[in-house]
């Protein structure tokens, strides 16, 4: 290549980045904004991560981000609900976001309430029908648009968007050939809020039914809600199955919560298809500690001998005994998750 060349290609590459600034500015000044952004700028984004529950976080690399839509499904009575509150709980802790909860089905009640340790009810707003005034679909979702574009960086709970009833639905008579509007207004729910969540750094928690496939073609349930929200969905968490938890195998008076079987489907932060094993004790919400222990073990951080454990100078017979341990001993408990955390990059 001439000299002559190189120059005239080095003074064509300067003229193309003065063409970019100057159409970056103009159209920045035209919305007032900086619309039009490097992409670079996308990247050194700071969004803050929520934690799930320990093994949660570690099949979703991290937790719940903000700006993003996590989509919860499964059976009846598996602790999808448990779950969502306890992702308000650790917000709160951690960063003290705004909470807003959506009680579409009216069954959040004080057991639910005070057996999530941690969780700050009286931070807590929630929006649902009255005696003079049952609010329909359209109803709770211009509510939700209003919360979300109002409180930057809010979690707002949507329980549960397959109870959603239009005022037509409402109005109409009880019949086999009602038609369910819930998925299309959903479905502008999201078109309106694709763009606004992300932007506003908030995080949408919205619980789904889980319903029978009855085409005999691929998985023999889907989740209610139509089309749409699957697309929008960043995270997605799907109950398997749940099973009683026993402290002793066996003996129904040891229960104290039931273990639940969760199948990561997608994670905003790393590769889906992860399955996870959580522990819901009853009066207490996820149990994280115990969730802990195990990653404790299955890295080798803590060491198992028969019944007996060992991590660093403490050692103690059996796993509820370890968990007390740390219950109690807040400076082990952050070692221990730090040490896993290592495991998580």
């Amino acid at each position: 290549m001439s000299k002559q060349k190189k120059e005239m290609d080095e003074l064509d590459v300067v003229a193309e980045v003065d063409t970019i600034a100057q159409l970056k500015k103009d159209i920045n000044k035209k919305y007032d904004s900086n619309v039009f952004i490097n992409a670079q700028e996308i990247v050194d984004q700071d969004r803050k991560i929520v934690s799930a529950s320990p093994a949660l976080d570690f099949g979703l690399n991290g937790g719940v981000v903000e700006g993003s839509w996590l989509l919860l499904s499964g059976t009846p009575k598996c602790g999808k609900s448990t779950l969502a509150l306890q992702i308000c709980a650790n917000a709160q802790s951690q960063y003290n976001k705004p909470i807003f909860i959506g009680n579409i089905e009216h069954r959040l009640n004080k057991k639910e309430f005070s057996g999530i340790h941690n969780l700050n009810i009286s931070n807590i707003e929630i929006i649902q029908s009255q005696k003079n005034k049952i609010l329909m679909a359209q109803d709770f979702l211009t509510e939700f648009v209003n919360i979300i574009t109002t409180v930057p960086e809010c979690v707002l709970i949507i329980d549960s968007s397959s109870a959603l009833c239009s005022t037509n639905e409402y109005s109409n008579d009880i019949t086999s050939q009602s038609r369910n509007e819930g998925p299309k207004l959903l479905a502008n729910f999201c078109r309106k809020m694709a763009s606004v969540v992300p932007v506003q750094k908030s995080i949408l928690i919205i619980i789904q039914h889980l319903i029978s496939n009855t085409s005999g073609y691929g998985s023999p349930f889907y989740e209610d809600g139509g089309h749409k929200i699957q697309y929008q969905g960043d995270t997605k968490i799907r109950c398997t199955s749940f099973q009683k938890w026993e402290l002793k195998p066996g003996d129904e008076s040891t229960r104290v919560g039931q273990t639940v079987n969760w199948q990561i489907i997608t994670s905003a932060l790393g590769p889906p298809g992860g399955k996870v094993q959580s522990y819901l004790r009853y009066g207490y919400g996820i149990d994280g500690i115990k969730e802990v222990i195990n990653l404790g073990m299955d890295f080798g951080i803590i060491e198992k001998a028969g019944s007996w454990l060992t991590f660093g100078e403490t050692k103690c017979q059996g796993e509820e005994n370890m968990r007390n341990i740390l219950l109690n001993d807040n400076n082990q408990l952050i070692e221990l998750k730090q040490l896993i955390q290592t495991h998580m990059i």
